[in-house]
């Protein structure tokens, strides 16, 4: 009787070290995710915030020329009333689309 006690005993250990050893691990990966999350946030965010860019869409009637004095005049006055950290890159698209749905 007193050994089929210690059978059950020694299970109950066992069972209650694997769950602590899962609980553990679990922990410390999670807070490994976030420490992560945390040291490369910044970097991230100052990726962003460095490489913006404007894209505008112009009608096909725009000539190129108009097209390179808009996007000339949009960095100059980006240029002149903003702050920010790093380039701001102005696209000017010249395109003609067309969408045909089949049904």
């Amino acid at each position: 009787m007193a050994e089929k006690k210690n059978r059950i005993m020694r299970r109950r250990l066992r069972n209650a070290y694997l769950s602590s050893l899962i609980s553990i691990s679990l922990v410390l990966l999670l807070v490994g995710i976030a420490a992560m999350l945390l040291v490369n946030a910044r970097s991230v965010s100052d990726y962003f915030k460095e490489n913006m860019q404007v894209s505008v869409m112009m009608k096909t009637e725009v000539s190129d020329e108009q097209a390179a004095r808009l996007s000339t005049d949009i960095a100059q006055r980006i240029q002149d009333e903003m702050t920010y950290p790093g380039q701001v890159k102005i696209t000017v698209i010249r395109e003609t689309r067309s969408v045909a749905i089949a049904k």
